[in-house]
């Protein structure tokens, strides 16, 4: 375990049809992930949703990790941003200050700063915002030891907070299975009500036990889940891949129990593609029942299921067959369109 060492040797550290399906979903809330190289931080993906993991929590407070935590959290950002440039005042002994209340187990949320922002799509947003120090400094020193754990239980057609992945990773995803014309017939797209303020904080701490049996960490994390009175907050650093690994349980039942061959999603935004229209149909009956009845959450009323490719093709020549029959209803019997205005004069 690394301390802090002594004040004297410290270092200073200086569209098409895919499109249409997949590009709607909103990403902004997305971000570039960063990880740590620590040892046994890493681990194979075989079976890895059976595997717990304990022994995390001192790596978290490793002098090495919050060092490294410091630069990332404040990389791309101003260097006179007011919290950072006070906290650099007296950057050692903050860090010694932060690792002292980890290790003594000490460590509480500050107070949040709210901010309300229009989105994308005019939703309205509700930002919340932690300093710099100890909290921003902290999820950071956090994330990096846990983040190779999570999202190696996630599944590989999950793109959000992942660092390679992203949006446009999920089109490519879903122009390739759009290759196999015959089982790509149709599409179901869904997505969450008020995904992040409605997650059921008890249930995500509970998928967290059956990942990381180390209880200090869980406590901790505990900590941060509960300084809010529902739901996880938007805008902070863990609560993103946090909410991504809360659906991953509902990835390997659609996966593994459904057998869904192509199904994509990103954050709380699914896309299925299947054969027929009572395929979807089926699928989102059950998908349905699983996220209210165990996650505890609620599906959007805009659930949309359509035809894609050549099916799409026969269906609107359908609805055009459909229409030139409901006019040639309308016509006045014996007399052509052609005449009608000649009628009138």
């Amino acid at each position: 375990m690394s301390l802090a060492p002594d004040l004297k040797h410290q270092s200073r550290a200086n569209c098409s049809m895919a499109e249409y399906i997949f590009l709607q979903i909103d990403n902004s809330i997305s971000y570039g992930v960063g990880r740590l190289n620590l040892e046994n931080s890493v681990h194979v993906k075989s079976k890895i949703e059976m595997k717990r993991f304990g022994n995390l929590y001192e790596k978290i407070y490793n002098w090495d990790n919050l060092i490294l935590a410091d630069q990332r959290s404040s990389s791309g950002k101003k260097k006179h941003t007011y919290g950072v440039r006070i906290y650099r005042q007296h950057r050692y002994e903050n860090l010694k200050k932060l690792q002292e209340m980890l290790i003594n187990e000490k460590f509480k949320t500050s107070e949040y700063h709210i901010m309300t922002i229009k989105a994308d799509h005019g939703k309205i947003r509700e930002i919340s915002k932690l300093p710099y120090f100890p909290d921003r400094i902290l999820h950071h020193a956090i994330m990096n030891v846990i983040e190779p754990i999570l999202v190696n239980n996630l599944i590989n057609d999950t793109y959000a907070c992942i660092k390679g992945k992203g949006l446009h990773f999920g089109v490519n995803r879903v122009k390739q299975a759009m290759k196999n014309k015959e089982q790509t017939k149709w599409c179901l797209k869904t997505d969450i009500h008020k995904f992040y303020p409605s997650i059921d904080q008890e249930s995500t701490i509970s998928d967290l036990k059956r990942k990381f049996k180390d209880q200090r960490l869980i406590n901790l994390i505990s900590e941060i889940i509960h300084s809010m009175p529902k739901g996880l907050p938007i805008g902070l650093y863990t609560s993103q891949l946090i909410a991504n690994f809360c659906l991953s349980r509902l990835d390997h039942y659609i996966k593994e129990e459904l057998k869904v061959k192509y199904y994509f999603r990103y954050c709380d935004d699914m896309v299925f593609l299947g054969q027929t229209k009572d395929e979807m149909k089926k699928i989102f009956k059950e998908v349905n029942n699983k996220i209210e009845n165990e996650l505890h959450l609620k599906i959007k009323p805009n659930v949309a299921i359509f035809p894609i490719g050549e099916e799409r093709k026969n269906e609107e020549k359908t609805k055009r067959k459909r229409k030139r029959s409901q006019r040639k209803k309308h016509r006045l019997p014996g007399i052509s369109v052609h005449t009608r205005k000649d009628i009138a004069a």
